[in-house]
């Protein structure tokens, strides 16, 4: 099963449930998102988990998702998505004369707490039944009071069930969305080509020999024959060799890293000088540890290819892994060119004040 088979089925199975509760629905779908390098709705997925009006809790998801994002973009998504998530919550209240009174008061939750709370909810109004034996005067006071109790639960039990109900809603609404792309070939497409005109315009403003060998790299994953995939992988780490010239040229001096160990950038530790580029752009940043993280780890991945294909096992190395590392090298380039501009989500230094 090859990776857009595997997504289709985590879509098609979590579509299918539904009697499961809705945490376990945003669960998957933000695996879903994740596996898709989709950060715009992982971001909002992720924050149906949570009390964003919890400063800490609302920071920590998106130390994952800042580094693809510009100011701009952070900054009109932080608002949309904060509205949306507020706008799920709306709940109605009881007054002092029971009345149902609704003044834009939201129930600040997570889903999962959304659903504890339905059930203790259910539970506190089954169990306001008065006791057998009771005087009459006795029980006229008991039954006010379980009146009371009932009402107060029934109406913060229908609150709850519509939160979830708006919540179940938005997921199907997005994961038939993503069934759609995949099943017509559209799977990364708005997502990708978006940021890839990006990455184009501004590899043409500071980095046109890497642009060309973007070029390169994307016509040779169009022939069908393995050899052709062998130079779209050396395009892509010439590209990545580019970057780094252009952002960290290599240095004889000995420059100390994240590790607090000392070493020599020279000309061929090209991925090591990406690493350390962000490394000095982002100081005590948790989204700049991730995203040099993944620099690290995607510069694994395309070495690791690449000798495969100069060994001669060219049939180990699949047109779609040859694609994904493409995807990749567009997006890792994407989030170092918004930062080099100073354009990152990144450069806002984040913290729980300002999330």
């Amino acid at each position: 099963m090859n990776p857009s088979e595997y997504i289709l089925n985590l879509v098609n199975t979590t579509l299918e449930g539904g009697s499961r509760k809705v945490s376990d629905l945003v669960r998957q779908s933000a695996r879903i998102a994740r596996l898709r390098n989709d950060y715009v709705n992982l971001w909002w997925l992720e924050w149906e988990m949570i009390d964003i009006t919890e400063k800490e809790e609302r920071l920590r998801p998106l130390n994952e998702i800042l580094p693809h994002f510009t100011k701009e973009q952070y900054s009109y998504f932080q608002k949309k998505f904060y509205e949306m998530w507020a706008n799920e919550r709306n709940i109605v209240h009881i007054d002092d004369d029971n009345n149902i009174r609704s003044n834009e008061m939201i129930l600040p939750k997570g889903v999962g707490e959304v659903e504890n709370n339905l059930e203790h909810f259910i539970k506190m109004a089954a169990e306001a039944v008065s006791p057998q034996g009771l005087h009459s005067l006795d029980l006229y006071y008991k039954e006010q009071s379980n009146t009371k109790i009932r009402s107060f639960a029934r109406i913060h039990e229908k609150n709850c069930k519509n939160i979830l109900s708006r919540v179940r809603n938005r997921v199907s609404v997005y994961l038939s969305n993503v069934e759609k792309q995949i099943i017509f070939g559209q799977i990364h497409s708005d997502i990708f080509e978006e940021n890839r005109f990006y990455v184009d315009r501004k590899l043409g403003e500071i980095c046109p020999d890497a642009l060309a060998k973007f070029v390169a790299a994307y016509q040779r994953t169009k022939e069908n024959n393995p050899e052709s995939w062998a130079q779209a992988l050396t395009s892509c780490r010439r590209l990545l060799k580019s970057l780094a010239d252009t952002l960290y040229p290599p240095t004889d001096k000995l420059v100390k890293g994240a590790d607090g160990k000392e070493r020599k950038l020279t000309d061929e530790l090209y991925v090591a000088r990406l690493w350390q580029y962000v490394y000095e752009r982002t100081l005590n940043s948790t989204s700049g540890a991730l995203l040099q993280s993944q620099v690290q780890d995607y510069g694994n991945r395309i070495d690791r290819l690449y000798e495969m294909s100069c060994k001669g096992v060219h049939a180990e190395v699949t047109k779609f892994e040859v694609n994904q590392c493409l995807i990749q090298t567009y997006i890792i380039a994407g989030d170092l060119l918004r930062l080099s501009e100073g354009d990152s989500a990144l450069d806002e230094n984040l913290s729980p004040d300002t999330a």
